[in-house]
């Protein structure tokens, strides 16, 4: 009689499978500062990694994009710092500080998101997590 496997699979530890997730993207605080020509944006965002990711300690990234939506394609109008981070289940917050000439990339009002994303380092996963947008005019 063949002995059982003592291998641990997706279906008996889905936690052990090499995943992260990024969620809750809220982009908050934008405000146009006194004169008209500078903004203030806030991201909140969560980083939530697997026991996987914990116990072998991969080398990760993070940032946020600031984005404005378009019919076509979308218009990256800020990218944000990249940080390491550690494979702890964090919260964070990017910080922009856009100029309105660099906000307005059409005529009428315009459509702001972020992109928040985390980057395994050793596999390249890469997930990322999109804010509501939030009109406003530059």
């Amino acid at each position: 009689m063949a002995a059982a496997s003592t291998t641990a699979s997706v279906e008996t530890a889905p936690d052990l499978v090499p995943t992260l997730g990024i969620n809750g993207a809220t982009l908050y605080g934008v405000r146009q500062r006194p004169g008209g020509t500078l903004w203030d944006m806030k991201v909140d965002y969560n980083l939530n990694f697997t026991t996987f990711d914990r116990t072998n300690q991969f080398a990760f990234q993070s940032w946020c994009d600031i984005w404005e939506q378009d019919s076509d394609d979308d218009d990256l109008v800020r990218r944000g710092k990249k940080v390491n981070v550690s494979p702890v289940n964090q919260s964070r917050t990017a910080s922009f500080t856009i100029s309105s000439s660099a906000l307005d990339t059409e005529l009428g009002g315009e459509e702001i998101y972020a992109r928040c994303f985390v980057r395994n380092m050793e596999t390249g996963s890469q997930p990322a997590s999109y804010s509501t947008r939030i009109q406003i005019s530059p």
